[in-house]
C-alpha cells in the first residue's frame, strides 16, 4: 500500500500491510475498483527497491496473466 509523504494510515489493521510513504505522479496512479492505487509498473519498482525476493515477484506476474489484471503497455 502506497501513501503520500504526509498520509498516516489511521484504520485499525494496518499491521497486516507493508505500507510505502511516497508521493506518486498522476502517471503512477491506476485504478482498481475505484480505489486509487500505484501502477504494476510503480508497484514492481517499489518491490525491487525494497528487497522483494524475485521469485515472488515473478509469481505475481504469472498471476497477473492468468487473471487478466495486466496488459503490455
Amino acid at each position: 500500500m502506497t501513501l503520500g509523504k504526509q498520509r498516516r494510515l489511521r484504520r485499525e489493521g494496518g499491521h497486516r500491510y507493508k505500507v510505502h510513504y511516497e508521493d506518486l505522479s498522476p502517471e503512477q496512479i491506476g485504478w482498481w475498483e475505484e480505489v486509487p492505487t500505484a501502477t504494476p509498473a510503480r508497484a514492481i519498482a517499489q518491490c525491487i527497491s525494497h528487497g522483494t525476493p524475485t521469485y515472488i515477484l515473478r509469481q505475481a506476474l504469472e498471476r497477473g496473466r492468468q487473471q487478466g489484471a495486466h496488459h503490455q503497455a
